[in-house]
């Protein structure tokens, strides 16, 4: 059986040169040399030189770290959590007189104990060709005796290649190499016939075993489930927050429905009510719509309007038609800048008690919110109803006079005339590039809706920062955790084991999505009933987006890390 072995270099200097051994088979063959030159080396490198062999190769490393410590000693021996494979091996350990090991406690074990429990699975594991790196290393004189008895009785069914310093498994090797002036030469051979139980070697097939097993080697990754429950955390606050909003607001009842109101940037009724309900008439029709990437482009839209400075004063030129009526109720004056409202000016013709003391119902046409309702303030005797033909009359004169223009109008619709059809009118769209505004208990609603819309918004942006930050540390985390077990991953790649069973197991423990299923599902079910009192629908989709796709993403993205760590850190896929 020859086994090549490439050139074997260590800080650019070459320790062996390229070459191959001739093992027979059955036998123990020892390899030393000095300390430094190339020795462990040259078994690993043996180990992944040689693909047709690999399947039947099986390391023992230096390291006695390289250890299964969350199952039990049988099980980490046996490689395997099978019961047929476990009794198998308790059967070998009793015929060697190693099963006191049994007894111990896993992860407690001293040097010694650790280096013959991984002894012991190299012996036991299916693999004929047994490479094994100073075996006697922390080992006492009884044991290294006991283990010069346990190799030769393993030879009669592998052939053990050994690097050792060790006179003791010299005595016992049958062929002995040496490092020498890099070269492996053969310095010692046994000439007597050597058992060939197997005759040539056959390799074997990759060991499989359930994922159950794999997974119980390695420990859960819980810093998902606590990122998660944090940004959960984090989502209520901010949904709580926005509930005083909810709670605060009242709907207007100043515009009752098919009433609306134009204002001028200057007009004084345009205060009662409110810029922040008041909306630039051009963005009127997009309100409407409750799309986010629309709202957004209307809020930017509104900002930008109200930060215009030096802006001309525009009149409200606007006459009643079939589908609607106009009644203007403000106007400024060019020379003095003084404001008429012209109810107030309608009870100065018309009247001879003082204006403050007398109320005008102007219910049966418009509703004029700058003068109150009739309330207990007022007497019977000090209410009047209006008379649209003198009102009518006060209109034509303010009209009339060049130096006053219309800062501010009722429009009352007729039925079966829409909000919608009336903004989109040609003469309304005019008014609209004039710096005109615009206010409805419709419009009152959306801008509401806008309002929080902005207020949730804004926070998503913190919300989508968290997500990418948690997402970064749970996959920092899960980088240090695969380079914690790469220990017990080399195991499972040196000891045979298919690349995809110990993947699928790792996935299962290391990323397991169901606890992280569970959480969303919770969360899910909770912020839907909790949310479901607020009007923006909209917005309660897009907090469940953002948890949806912190859960996929990084459940999607660790998955990658991990099997990059596999397949390419630890190389899995080299032989």
């Amino acid at each position: 059986m020859v086994l090549e072995y490439d050139d074997i270099r260590a800080r650019n200097k070459l320790l062996i040169a390229k070459g191959a051994l001739d093992i027979k088979p059955n036998t123990i063959t020892v390899i030393r040399g000095a300390s430094g030159c190339g020795k462990t080396l040259l078994l690993k490198n043996i180990k992944n030189m040689n693909p047709p062999a690999y399947a039947d190769m099986t390391l023992l490393d230096q390291d006695n770290s390289i250890t299964l410590r969350s199952v039990s000693i049988l099980e980490s021996i046996a490689m395997s959590d099978d019961p047929e494979v476990l009794g198998e091996v308790e059967a070998k350990l009793e015929k060697w007189g190693y099963r006191h090991l049994l007894s111990l406690r896993n992860g407690s074990l001293s040097g010694g104990e650790q280096r013959m429990v991984n002894i012991l699975r190299c012996a036991c594991s299916p693999a004929k060709i047994l490479l094994m790196d100073e075996p006697t290393n922390d080992l006492d004189f009884e044991l290294v005796q006991r283990l010069v008895l346990l190799l030769g009785d393993l030879k009669q069914d592998k052939t053990i290649i050994a690097v050792s310093h060790d006179d003791r498994l010299v005595a016992c090797a049958d062929c002995v190499y040496e490092i020498k002036k890099e070269r492996v030469e053969c310095v010692g051979a046994k000439t007597e016939a050597v058992p060939t139980a197997r005759g040539d070697f056959l390799p074997s097939q990759p060991r499989k075993t359930s994922h159950r097993f794999v997974s119980r080697s390695f420990r859960y990754n819980y810093i998902n489930l606590l990122a998660f429950l944090i940004l959960a955390v984090i989502i209520f606050i901010q949904v709580a927050s926005y509930e005083s909003i909810v709670s605060d607001y009242e709907p207007d009842e100043a515009s009752p429905d098919g009433q609306l109101y134009l204002f001028s940037i200057y007009s004084e009724t345009m205060s009662y009510c409110g810029s922040s309900n008041v909306s630039p008439l051009f963005c009127a029709n997009s309100l409407g719509k409750l799309n986010p990437i629309s709202n957004l482009n209307t809020l930017k839209q509104i900002e930008k309007f109200y930060d215009l400075n030096n802006v001309q004063p525009y009149s409200i030129s606007l006459d009643s038609t079939d589908c609607y009526s106009v009644f203007p109720i403000e106007y400024i004056s060019l020379e003095t800048t003084e404001t008429i409202h012209t109810i107030t000016y309608y009870k100065q013709k018309y009247y001879t008690e003082d204006p403050e003391e007398i109320y005008i119902d102007t219910s049966d046409y418009f509703y004029d919110f700058i003068y109150s309702p009739y309330s207990e303030d007022f007497s019977d005797e000090n209410c009047y109803d209006l008379d649209i033909s003198l009102y009518n009359e006060c209109v034509r004169e303010l009209s009339e006079d060049d130096t006053l223009i219309v800062t501010a109008a009722v429009v009352i619709l007729n039925d079966g005339f829409s909000s919608s059809e009336f903004y989109s009118l040609s003469e309304i769209e005019t008014l609209g590039e004039n710096m005109i505004c615009t206010y409805s208990q419709e419009l009152g609603e959306l801008m509401y809706q806008l309002r929080l819309f902005q207020e949730i918004w804004g926070d998503l942006e913190v919300l989508l920062a968290a997500i990418i930050v948690f997402i970064v540390i749970n996959l920092m985390f899960v980088q240090l955790q695969m380079r914690s077990v790469r220990n017990q991953i080399y195991l499972f790649r040196n000891y045979n084991y298919e690349c995809a069973d110990v993947e699928a197991g790792i996935l299962g423990r290391v990323n397991n999505r169901f606890p992280l299923l569970a959480e969303f599902l919770v969360f899910a079910i909770f912020l839907i009933v909790y949310m479901a009192r607020f009007p923006f629908t909209q917005v309660n989709l897009v907090f469940f987006i953002c948890a949806m796709i912190f859960c996929s993403g990084l459940y999607s993205l660790e998955n990658r890390l991990i099997k990059k760590h596999i397949k390419k850190y630890y190389r899995w896929d080299s032989r």
